[in-house]
């Protein structure tokens, strides 16, 4: 089954994508303030889905502050 996160601050939710309710679902939560994410997760569950979006996301975030971290730094100064 394939699976679609949406975020929100630091929540997340997801939808299957084969739901017949999906479109629908997946406005619902845009109009609550979810945003779409470009990632479509591939598993056998909704536990495992969740698992590999966890691990993914973190991952990003690991990635990201690792490349912007001096610039977001408070205290950073330039010479």
């Amino acid at each position: 089954m394939d699976y679609k996160f949406f975020t929100k601050d630091k929540e997340f939710t997801y939808l299957e994508m084969g739901s017949s309710t999906y479109q629908q679902e997946s406005q619902q939560l845009i109009e609550q303030g979810f945003i779409e994410q470009s990632l479509i997760v591939s598993a056998d569950s909704p536990e495992k889905a969740q698992a590999m979006f966890k691990d993914e996301h973190q991952g990003f975030f690991k990635k990201l502050n690792m490349l912007l971290g001096p610039f977001i730094t408070s205290g950073y100064h330039r010479s």
